[in-house]
């Protein structure tokens, strides 16, 4: 009787992520993140202070700081939203990696 193996053999690569395709190297590097974090951030960032989500809503101010956090991202070679989001939870999850296993090594992201 022969023996069959039960795992599969797995790819070298997996494929890539539709949303990331299209972005900037430089977005992909981990040692750009926090300059990238902080242009984004400091683009939208308003001196007001509302406690309801209905008022950030109707403030003209707020509006246009986000308006212009949009304009930043796009610039920088965000497609949308979504890509920005998902970007972000990559590069903190890798952050935490590095943290835990010290190590500044890998390929991150499939090219």
């Amino acid at each position: 009787m022969s023996e069959k193996s039960i795992v599969s053999d797995f790819p070298k690569y997996l494929p890539c992520n539709p949303l990331f395709t299209g972005m900037p190297d430089y977005l992909k590097k981990p040692e750009n993140f926090e300059k990238v974090y902080k242009t984004i951030y400091e683009a939208g960032v308003s001196k007001c202070n509302h406690s309801e989500v209905l008022e950030y809503a109707t403030c003209f101010k707020c509006q246009i700081k986000m308006k212009e956090r949009s304009g930043v991202m796009k610039k920088l070679g965000f497609s949308s939203g979504k890509q920005y989001l998902e970007w972000l939870k990559v590069h903190s999850k890798m952050r935490e990696i590095q943290k835990i296993n010290g190590s500044q090594k890998g390929e991150y992201y499939n090219t």
